[in-house]
Formats: structure tokens, sequence, C-alpha cells
């Protein structure tokens, strides 16, 4: 029932965005008949160039995350991390619900380190030099992460602290 549930949401939001590309009952929700070749050839236009344009768009986020990846020595640490959180919840059998907990904690610290580090590339671009309130710009960014880490972590507690109890009193 919930996986129907989804697969029809995510249909409509395909839909919802295809849709005015292609012409299609644009107007009248219930109006799906076929528009001139003119206009055919148009949309068919319109519709590649939105999709090569979201193509490059994620292929530019790619590239900012293996940016970061790259030159980003706290980045690497929390995917070791992560790394490390996906294979103990993998060896204790994690529930579906703990699953999303963790990914979304995985998520929101990696999400944290990305604006973190864009911040400060940004603040030394626009002041290489010593400047009190780029220091303090860079340390609330750096303060989101410590907030977002520490938040993962309880939440790596609250996952995992059941599960090994119930290992340890099981035998």
């Amino acid at each position: 029932m919930v996986c129907c549930a989804i697969l029809s949401l995510i249909l409509a939001l395909v839909l919802a965005v295809v849709r005015p590309f292609f012409g299609i009952g644009v107007g009248n929700p219930l109006a799906w008949r076929a528009h001139g070749e003119a206009e055919a050839v148009l949309h068919a236009s319109k519709f590649r160039d939105f999709y090569r344009s979201r193509i490059k768009s994620f292929l530019y986020a790619l590239n900012g995350l293996v940016l970061v990846i790259r030159e980003e020595p706290n980045a690497r640490i929390h995917l070791a991390v992560a790394s490390l959180v996906i294979t103990l919840a993998i060896m204790l059998d994690a529930t579906t619900t703990q699953w999303a907990m963790l990914c979304f904690a995985i998520g929101l610290v990696i999400s944290a380190e990305i604006f973190n580090s864009a911040i400060e590339a940004l603040c030394d671009k626009l002041s290489p030099g010593y400047d009190d309130a780029i220091g303090r710009v860079k340390d609330m960014a750096a303060a989101s992460v410590l907030v977002s880490a520490l938040t993962a972590a309880t939440i790596g507690l609250i996952v995992f602290l059941p599960l090994i109890t119930t290992i340890l009193n099981s035998g």
C-alpha cells in the first residue's frame, strides 16, 4: 500500500515536470491530445535542453563532492566514520527505521561539511588576510559541522546501544 502511494507520487512528479515540455495537457490536466508537428519539434528541443542542463548541473554537483573529498581532510574522516557506521549496521542487522536514521545522520554531517568547506573557500577568496568578521563566519560554519556531528553521534548511540546490548545479553 505504501509502495503504491510512493510510486504514484513519483509518477505524478515526473509527469508534472515532463508534461509542459511535450505540451501535453497544458491548461487542462485531462486534455491529452496531440499537437501540431512544429509544436512537437519545439517541445522536443525544450525537452532536450532541459535534460541536458539537468545533467550538467548533476555533473557540477558531483565535481563539488569530489573536490571536497579530495581537498578536505575532515570530509575524508567523516566518510571513514560513515563507512564504519554502515559496516556496523550491516553486521548488527539494523532495521529499516534504524537505517533511515543512520542515513539521515550521515547525510546531515556530510552536507554540513560541504557547506562549511564552501563557506571557508569563499571567505579565503574574499579576504586572504586575517579579518575578525571572516574569522567569526568561519567559526560559525565549523560550529554547524560540530552540531551535526554531535547529533549524528547521538543518533548512532540511540541506534547501536540497544543492538549491542541485545547481542551481549543473548550470548
